[in-house]
C-alpha cells in the first residue's frame, strides 16, 4: 500500500523508505472524514475519464461518472455527482493555475 505522495518534498527525500511501506512524513497524508469517503472513492475511480478540447482537459466525462455511480449503487447519486464534479473542477483549476505560472 502506498501512503506517500511522490510530489511531497519530504517523501521524495525519503523515497526508499516510503516505497518499503514506511511513510516518510505525514505532512502530505490526508485523513478523510467518513462522510467524504464515498465521494473520494468515486473521484479516484473516474478522474482519468475526461473530456478534452484539443489537448486541453475541460471536464470529467459525465457518462463515465454516471456509469460508475450507477454500478456502485450509490444512495444519493445526484449529490455524489455534484460533489465529484466540484472536486474535479477544483483540482482542474489548481492545475491550470500551476501551469500558467
Amino acid at each position: 500500500m502506498r501512503d506517500y505522495a511522490p510530489t511531497c518534498p519530504a517523501c521524495r527525500v525519503y523515497g526508499n523508505a516510503a516505497k518499503q511501506g514506511e511513510a516518510a512524513c505525514h505532512a502530505c497524508r490526508v485523513e478523510l472524514m467518513e462522510e467524504n469517503e464515498e465521494v473520494a472513492n468515486v473521484y479516484q475511480a473516474t478522474r482519468g475519464q475526461v473530456r478534452t478540447l484539443g489537448e486541453q482537459v475541460i471536464d470529467i466525462d459525465h457518462v463515465a461518472l454516471w456509469q460508475y455511480i450507477d454500478r456502485m449503487k450509490i444512495n444519493d447519486p445526484i449529490k455524489i455527482f455534484r460533489q465529484v464534479n466540484n472536486v474535479f473542477h477544483h483540482f482542474l483549476s489548481k492545475d491550470r493555475e500551476k501551469n500558467a505560472s
